[in-house]
Parts: structure tokens; sequence; C-alpha cells
């Protein structure tokens, strides 16, 4: 029963925002949040492909800047509470 539920929950997982990026996993990856009943598009398009490509990279970038100053955070709070030895 499970295996036929598997795809249902992933497309639900990573289309859920995180909440360390605010972002969807998918997002982080595709640089888009897909759609899960349209058409898929016809024939390629070398300038949007160019332009997406560069916000790609500009969201990596982003994400992780944001993980980061996330993971900064959370180490400056773990450490209050941990002893030196």
């Amino acid at each position: 029963d499970w295996v036929e539920k598997l795809p249902v929950a992933q497309y639900c997982y990573n289309s859920t925002p995180s909440e360390s990026t605010g972002i969807t996993p998918f997002y982080a990856n595709y640089g888009f949040t897909p759609e899960a009943f349209r058409p898929p598009r016809e024939g390629p398009n070398s300038e949007k492909a160019r332009l997406q490509a560069e916000l790609m990279i500009d969201l990596h970038e982003e994400m992780r800047t944001q993980l980061e100053f996330i993971r900064d955070r959370m180490r400056k709070y773990a450490d209050q509470d941990r002893i030196a030895g």
C-alpha cells in the first residue's frame, strides 16, 4: 500500500517550505515549484533557459548564505549550554 502512496508523499515533502530556508526542496534544486496537473511546455527557449540558470545560481548562493546564518545561530545557542572541557 505504501508503495502506491510514496510518489504523493515525496511530492508533498518536496513542495513543503523548509523552516530554515523558507523555500521548498524542489524550488531549491530546480528554481520553481511544480504544478501537479499542468501539461508540459513545448519547445526549448535558450534565452529563457539562460535566465533560469542565472536565477538558479543566485538562488543557491542565497540559500547557502541563509543556511550559514541559521547554522551559526544554532551553534551560538547550543554553545551557551555547553561546559568548556
